[in-house]
């Protein structure tokens, strides 16, 4: 009987094994297969299609083809972009120490960091960069500046530069220098709060947990910490082990921070607190909003799962995906999601499910049948959809001339005009009546032209009034109130005049001191931050939240 049992033992075995491979064999036949067609097709229209094309070209769109089935942060880089991943996973590259941006179609000068060659040799925010290298740039090659300024530390990037009214333009020849990127854009005490420390973190790659240690322990020598609060807002995330490193600055050893899953045995992994916090037990609150994403929610979601702290803001991105660098031949490399990352309660915040619109590529596998996560206090949270506050906390909404003019970059314009009419200007002194007054002047002196919220609607109903012939009597009527109704633009920046005293001096604050600067400013207007501040202060309503209703 022993001996028939070993031969069914082995009969059994061999069949699984031989199973194994059977499917393990079919998969790579697959792949040859495919591989095989594809390097046909390639090699086919490359070849012999009728007009000439691009070799590398058409390959790249034939692998971003295949990858857009799949999800948006699986992506092929070439060469070109390669410094992009290496500005994320070292938190360096080589640069002159500007950041710019499209403004009204000028590609400008939004940044200048201190101590970096730009700086050094007299680049100034609100330049208007006219060529790089004797290349002119414009709208249509913006996505190529990046890797046109950047390059090996010691080498020379040529500008030519339009500054303010001077007829000529300025040039430049600056030399590339290592730039440490900086994680954490603001870190100090809040003025006029009780030991209320205010960390601002817009990025996660290295030593993102290190400033935050750095910072700790240089404003603890300044006062005492109280109460921190830790911004996330439009934070869209990076690297996965950042998350771990800032997070084990606040969380006590031995807690689970997040739990990765894929296919493979390599993508699964689990990651546990195992530092001493050197923010402990220090009552905190965790700012996020609708871009705060990927690392800011493996963040928040574990704060919120342990009850470390509070959540406070508006709902999350919902970006539940983990990607993993992969290198290819000739410096490109492959950006794959590999695994989705689970909080501590072993919920998945992911919000979009890319399966049904992959054409039947990616087969469904539901992640959990759990449905309800439970924080460490028992207190219920939600899975999908990103991370939900646990006090929301909408900011107003900007008025309709001030969204017009920040989305043209009139602000803007108009700070760095300002700074050069009035290089030695004292923002302390700077009142809302001579700023206001100066900004008109601007206004007028340019000719800007808006339109006010009335005014936008009604042309467009007026615009679908001259299509109907039975509606000219009312389209006269319309035309007529539209002229009886026209609100000027001075009246209309003294009906905002705060909020726009405010953005006008957090404007020049950005130009002067960078995003420091401007963040001083506008802790004055923000609202989700003050009442932020007035939760932490009540440790009544503190509490409460973080217990089980």
């Amino acid at each position: 009987m022993k001996r028939i049992s070993v031969i069914i033992l082995s009969i059994f075995l061999f069949t699984f094994s031989a199973g194994f491979f059977i499917a393990s064999g079919d998969i790579y036949f697959e792949i040859n297969k495919n591989i095989e067609i594809f390097g046909k097709v390639y090699r086919e229209v490359t070849l012999n299609y009728v007009d000439e094309i691009s070799h590398e070209k058409f390959m790249q769109s034939g692998v971003k083809g295949m990858l857009q089935t799949l999800d948006p942060y699986s992506v092929f880089i070439d060469e070109s972009k390669k410094g992009e991943v290496d500005l994320l996973t070292t938190g360096k590259y080589g640069g002159v120490g500007i950041l710019i941006g499209l403004k009204e179609d000028e590609i400008t000068v939004t940044e200048v960091m201190a101590g970096y060659s730009a700086q050094r040799q007299g680049l100034k925010v609100g330049d208007v960069i006219i060529e790089i290298n004797g290349i002119p740039v414009n709208r249509e090659n913006y996505d190529d500046i990046s890797s046109w300024v950047r390059g090996e530390p010691g080498t020379e990037v040529h500008f030519k530069i339009k500054r303010g009214n001077e007829a000529q333009p300025i040039e430049y020849h600056l030399i590339r220098e290592e730039i440490q990127v900086k994680n954490l854009s603001y870190a100090d005490f809040i003025p006029g709060e009780d030991g209320i420390l205010y960390l601002k973190l817009d990025r996660f790659s290295r030593r993102a947990g290190e400033e935050i240690k750095l910072a700790f322990n240089s404003l603890k020598e300044k006062g005492k910490v109280n109460y921190v609060i830790l911004d996330l807002r439009t934070n869209p995330g990076g690297l996965l082990q950042s998350a771990v490193e800032v997070l084990e600055k606040f969380v006590e050893p031995g807690e689970k921070l997040v739990e990765m899953k894929g296919r493979s045995s390599e993508s699964n992994k689990a990651y546990t607190s195992t530092e001493i916090p050197i923010i402990h037990k220090i009552p905190l609150a965790v700012l996020v909003d609708e871009n705060s994403a990927s690392a800011s929610e493996i963040v928040a979601g574990c704060i919120q799962d342990l009850d470390r702290g509070i959540i406070t803001g508006n709902r999350t991105f919902g970006k539940g995906l983990v990607q993993s660098i992969i290198p290819l031949p000739y410096k490109s490399i492959l950006k794959l999601t590999t695994a989705k990352y689970f909080t501590p309660s072993g919920r998945c915040i992911q919000k979009f499910d890319y399966s049904s619109k992959s054409k039947g590529v990616i087969l469904l596998i539901e992640d959990s049948v759990k449905k309800i996560f439970k924080t460490k206090n028992n207190r219920i949270v939600q899975e999908a959809g990103g991370v939900t506050p646990d006090t929301v906390l909408p900011n107003p909404e900007l008025s309709h001339i001030s969204q017009d003019f920040l989305k043209r970059a009139i602000f803007f314009k108009f700070a760095a005009k300002y700074l050069i009419d009035h290089p030695n200007v004292n923002l302390e002194n700077l009142t809302k009546e001579i700023l206001l007054s100066g900004f008109k002047k601007y206004i007028t002196e340019y000719k800007v032209q808006h339109k006010s919220k009335f005014e936008s609607e009604l042309d467009e109903i007026i615009e679908l009034a001259e299509k109907d012939k039975r509606l000219t009597t009312s389209l006269a009527e319309l035309k007529s109130l539209k002229i009886k109704n026209k609100l000027s633009i001075s009246s209309e920046i003294d009906h905002n005049s705060d909020e726009i005293y405010w953005i006008l001096l957090s404007e020049l604050a950005s130009h002067l001191n960078g995003e420091n600067g401007k963040i001083k400013i506008l802790m004055n207007t923000d609202h989700q931050l003050i009442e932020t501040v007035k939760i932490l202060k009540n440790t009544k309503v503190y509490s409460k939240l973080l217990t089980v209703n």
